[in-house]
């Protein structure tokens, strides 16, 4: 995005308002870092143009990652050990020793 479209941008009061607030909201982050991501500028850029904090960007934007990413995959151990666990649940809950075995039946 050429600095003159982003100049444009940043007269945008909704994203005025979100930038001087001390607060953001979810709605104002993703104003604030769709507004990032099209600026193509790096996040220090960005901020030292906007007067946020740097720290704040990264850390919003982490959280915004986090959000969206997909949950991972079980990996092979974990996918055995939650097999062995369930294997283990179930004989314990199927278990009758010989003296309950009449009175369960």
């Amino acid at each position: 995005m050429p600095i003159e479209t982003l100049e444009q941008e940043l007269k945008n009061p909704r994203l005025q308002a979100a930038l001087a607030s001390a607060w953001w909201s979810e709605e104002e982050a993703e104003l604030i870092l769709s507004a990032l991501e099209r600026s193509g500028l790096t996040v220090r850029e960005f901020a030292k143009r906007t007067q946020v904090g740097a720290a704040r960007l990264y850390a919003r934007r982490q959280q915004q990652r986090k959000k969206n990413a997909q949950p991972k995959a079980l990996t092979s151990r974990q996918d055995a050990n939650s097999r062995s666990q369930r294997k283990q649940a179930r004989a314990l809950l199927s278990h009758r020793p010989s003296c309950c075995r009449s009175l369960c039946s």
